[in-house]
């Protein structure tokens, strides 16, 4: 059986000094600057780290160019 994940949000990925490893995009490998928080049933929820060209795509926005 199959969970399905459901977007509910994204927020600013904040980066701790004290650690070393860089957090990358889970789509482009670009460095993340987001984290998307998606519920996947029974109380749990999942976060995926994206960059910000990412983060909006999956949030369900379309980009648009200016």
């Amino acid at each position: 059986m199959k969970t399905e994940k459901v977007f509910t949000s994204l927020r600013v990925l904040i980066n701790d000094h004290h650690e070393d490893k860089a957090k990358f995009c889970v789509e482009c490998g670009k460095l993340a600057t987001q984290e998307a928080l998606f519920s996947v049933g029974s109380g749990v929820t999942l976060i995926e780290k994206y960059c910000g060209l990412c983060a909006i795509i999956v949030g369900g926005f379309k980009p648009t160019l200016i």
